[in-house]
């Protein structure tokens, strides 16, 4: 217990260093080194640490994170607001689809860990038609 409670604490004062390092590479370029290619690093070496289930969750979330970054920043960028609406249209449809993706993946790896575990997979919720129900005096 005390070996963990000194890792933890190392880890806990070196992402500290390791944020304010990486702040003062944004701040001032010329300080050295690669904020990105840095971060990037850390990243990975953290995903080598996860167990596959945990990799692929990871993953699926990492993508959706990167895919709603493009999709806002096409959003902003002076190109996607040509007047015409094809440019955010696209935009929309493509970050949609980054985020179903990303749901059946998760879902995928959701069951992969209840088969796992030996449990078996929740009933499945009752479909409920869209809108807003019955209006008053209808039935």
């Amino acid at each position: 217990m005390r070996d963990l409670t000194k890792s933890m604490m190392s880890f806990s004062w070196a992402m500290s260093l390791f944020g304010l390092r990486q702040m003062t590479c944004m701040l001032m370029p010329q300080s050295g080194g690669s904020t990105s290619s840095s971060l990037d690093s850390v990243t990975r070496c953290t995903e080598n640490q996860l167990g596959s289930v945990t990799q692929s969750m990871f993953r699926s979330g990492d993508n959706l994170q990167r895919g709603m970054v493009d999709l806002m920043f096409n959003m902003l960028s002076l190109g996607g607001w040509n007047g015409s609406g094809d440019a955010l249209r696209r935009s929309v449809q493509w970050g949609t689809d980054v985020m179903q993706r990303t749901v059946q993946a998760g879902a995928g790896v959701a069951q992969q860990t209840m088969s796992a575990a030996g449990a078996a997979a929740p009933p499945a919720a009752p479909r409920e038609e869209p809108g807003w129900g019955p209006m008053p005096g209808t039935r």
